[in-house]
């Protein structure tokens, strides 16, 4: 439509020009109308400058339109049952047009070679309607509305695009790009039971789904190449599901945001500098994030607002971070890093939360943040360097476990409340449990009836910490050398 607006006034200057020479003497056009019942119309051209343009009212209809040579333009329009259009043009610089309304019509368009346009509207039932490009800077678009609708569109060459706009149930989506520039999207697909699926080989591709609304979508997206980049932006729904798989270098996938229950989000990256980004994440309950990222320079983010939610970043490679937020009740954010430089973040603002941290490598810091009532917080770090920091203010009946294994690892924690149960263990040499004014201090466990045990193993181990509360126990040993240990507990 808007899409193809400039496009079509270059064509069309392109044919006017072409027209006013003497050398072209094959200059073809034809106009069919047909109204009625079992139609039947062939339009057949090649070679020269073409234009077909075709009507047909009634029930039963079928067109078939075959054009080659260069400058083909062909047109169908169809209102009734049982329609089939085919418009098939080889060679240079095409352009299709099909319309059709009606129910079990169907709409197949094929076009190669450079420079290829095709648009088809449907609005019926029982839809079907197929686009393949074979060329360079092809460019497509389908719109349906109606039920039970097919879309598929293939493009092979560099810069294409195509374009989906669906309202309707139980529709099927199905793109494959081949090349490098090529784009898809799906924009205001509307509907129950409807299935994505893109798959793009090359460079620079670019897929994305805009306001797909309804219940039990499924979407599939596989990217191999470089700079692939895939955004689902404000879809809205129950039990949809997700999967993304990005092969290469600079992958970026942005989620904002998903709406609805019961939903899965599967991110999967393998390359160098990958990006998932989730700032508004999953607004509703019991849905479910699987990321995974291999490589280097990786960052996933993913945020979720609801209760019982699932939240697993995984990471392997260099220089990588995650960061996992849960705002609600009852859910489990684990965010896991093996390499090296991994920075990791998990934060909950609720009740009955689950957090854990494990990263293997050198350099790590992991960051561990709750607030709210009864949550659980794991960390483990095994490598060299490490670095754990866990706050909890304002929370009460929190249960801690930190463990580090390795060099010179550090300790900083800040719980504040009552009924806590924190546990902490580092095995290695240069460990340090903070508190009372140490390093950067922290070590404050605060409330009532908490319980603190600390067990280091290896030399020059330090603990200070305080604990703040009536009631409590806290419970120190060291084994090694050049251990220092300073316990105070106030009422």
């Amino acid at each position: 439509m808007s899409i193809l607006t400039s496009k079509k006034k270059v064509l069309a200057v392109a044919i006017s020009m072409a027209f006013s020479g003497a050398a072209l003497a094959d200059t073809q056009e034809a106009y069919l109308e047909q109204i009625g019942d079992d139609n039947l119309a062939t339009i057949d051209q090649q070679a020269g400058l073409h234009d077909a343009a075709a009507l047909q009212d009634g029930n039963e209809n079928s067109l078939d339109i075959l054009q080659t040579g260069l400058w083909q333009i062909a047109e169908s329009t169809q209102e009734g049952n049982g329609n089939d259009t085919t418009i098939e043009q080889l060679d240079t610089w095409h352009e299709a047009y099909s319309y059709v309304a009606g129910d079990e019509n169907v709409v197949s368009v094929f076009q190669d070679d450079f420079f290829n346009i095709s648009f088809s509207y449907v609005d019926g039932n029982y839809n079907t309607a197929m686009t393949e490009q074979v060329g360079s800077l092809n460019s497509s678009e389908i719109v349906q509305t109606g039920d039970d609708n097919y879309t598929s569109i293939i493009q092979q060459g560099d810069s294409n695009w195509s374009l989906f706009e669906v309202v309707g149930d139980s529709n099927d989506f199905n793109s494959e790009t081949y090349g490098n520039g090529n784009e898809t999207a799906v924009l205001g697909g509307m509907g129950s039971g409807n299935l994505v699926d893109v798959y793009q080989v090359g460079d620079f591709n670019v897929g994305g789904i805009a306001g797909l609304v309804g219940d039990n979508n499924t979407a599939f997206i596989d990217q191999s190449g470089e700079a692939n980049v895939f955004i689902a932006y404000d879809v809205e729904g129950d039990n949809n599901y997700i999967d993304v798989l990005q092969s290469g270098n600079d992958n970026l996938f942005l989620l904002d945001p998903l709406q609805g229950d019961d939903n899965v989000v599967l991110a999967q990256q393998v390359g160098d500098a990958n990006l998932i980004d989730g700032p508004s994440g999953l607004v509703g309950n019991d849905n479910q994030i699987y990321v995974d990222q291999s490589g280097n320079d990786n960052y996933a983010m993913f945020e979720t607002d609801g209760d019982s939610h699932n939240v697993s970043i995984e990471q392997a490679g260099d220089f990588n971070e995650a960061y996992g937020f849960a705002i609600g009740d009852s859910n489990m954010v684990y965010v896991g890093s093996d390499g090296d430089y991994n920075l990791n973040a998990v934060a909950a603002d609720g009740s009955n939360n689950d957090l854990s941290s494990s990263q293997t490598g050198d350099f790590n810091t992991s960051l561990v943040e709750f607030q709210g009532d009864d949550n659980l917080a794991d960390v483990q770090q095994d490598g060299d360097l490490n670095e754990a920091y866990v706050l909890g203010l304002g929370a009460s009946g929190n249960d801690v476990a930190a463990s580090q294994v390795g060099d010179l690892n550090l300790i900083d924690l800040l719980v504040t409340g009552s009924g806590n149960s924190i546990a902490l263990a580092q095995n290695g040499t240069s460990n340090i449990i903070v508190g009372m004014g140490g390093l950067g201090s922290s070590f404050e466990v605060g409330g009532d009836n908490g319980l603190v045990d600390i067990y280091q193993e290896g030399s020059l181990n330090m603990v200070m910490g305080q604990q703040l509360s009536n009631g409590s126990t806290m419970a120190v040993s060291q084994i090694g050398t050049g251990n220092t240990a300073i316990v105070s507990q106030t009422n």
